[in-house]
């Protein structure tokens, strides 16, 4: 082996190499299994959660398989103090700075001013929305916010303020 652990298996199928486990049957949800990341300060000083992967009961795991839902959570230390960053739940939900996702993609963004940033290092960066009837997008071209419905511009808010429908060059 080239490190100090090497798990390899030969598998034409799916491989599960590891599996760390928590057999606790007591009823809650207080049963999580965690991962942790260790990092070492310049001292000698060791923090033996400086991230972690949490994966956790929902609910109260039951004789009825309807509610044996998981979540799988994501912490990393700020100023000396490990928190909660990151939430998937059993549902799919992602949530960013929220531990109850309650959508796809749920961002809490804790006051500040910008929740996130789309950035493209081709000429225009843009969001895709999409459905079964197909799809738009809203975009950064320069200063200038574009809409884009079935990918054709359709309308533009130049950086001084002049909105343009049907022109580029409001």
């Amino acid at each position: 082996p080239q490190k100090l652990l090497d798990i390899t298996e030969n598998s034409s199928g799916e491989s599960i190499p590891v599996v760390i486990s928590n057999k606790d049957v007591t009823a809650g949800t207080g049963q999580k299994v965690t991962l942790g990341f260790g990092l070492s300060r310049n001292s000698g000083a060791f923090k033996p959660e400086a991230g972690t992967i949490e994966v956790g009961r929902e609910s109260d795991w039951t004789a009825s398989d309807a509610n044996i839902d998981s979540y799988m959570a994501f912490s990393t230390y700020l100023n000396n103090a490990a928190t909660e960053k990151m939430r998937i739940d059993s549902g799919g939900n992602v949530g960013i700075g929220d531990l109850i996702p309650d959508r796809k993609l749920h961002v809490n963004a804790g006051g500040a001013n910008v929740v996130a940033k789309f950035e493209s290092t081709d000429s225009i960066a843009a969001i895709e929305f999409a459905d079964s009837g197909g799809s738009a997008e809203i975009g950064n071209n320069g200063n200038d916010l574009v809409f884009f419905p079935a990918g054709v511009e359709a309308m533009r808010i130049s950086s001084s303020g002049n909105v343009g429908i049907g022109t580029s060059s409001p």
